[in-house]
């Protein structure tokens, strides 16, 4: 939610190292719903999420903000993705395969 309450990965780089126990990534469009909008925010967060890299989110960037070596979670709630793999453990295989995609794009980039 680091984006959706107007942080940024500057912000993130300035936060002492020791405090990282693990950091939770998603992807998302890059303009979200607003607080004015408290239905759509909820959709987004339970149905919305995008796989790393596909959003517009600045993921590259707050990868490169944590500190080396610390462990992500991923988070991906999707309707789509739900639909196009039912099975969740073929879904399961698909969110790493992409996660993996974009962790190689990011390494070659950072």
């Amino acid at each position: 939610h680091l984006a959706r309450s107007g942080g940024t990965p500057a912000d993130v780089a300035r936060v002492p190292r020791e405090l990282f126990a693990y950091a939770q990534f998603c992807d998302a469009h890059a303009r979200g719903p607003g607080a004015e909008a408290p239905a759509a925010v909820l959709e987004e967060a339970l149905d919305g999420r995008l796989p790393c890299g596909e959003g517009g989110l600045p993921l590259v960037e707050l990868l490169g903000a944590l500190p080396p070596g610390l462990a992500l979670s991923v988070e991906m709630r999707s309707k789509r993705l739900r639909e196009a793999w039912p099975d969740p453990l073929q879904r399961a295989r698909v969110v790493a395969e992409s996660t993996r995609r974009f962790l190689a794009s990011a390494r070659a980039h950072g």
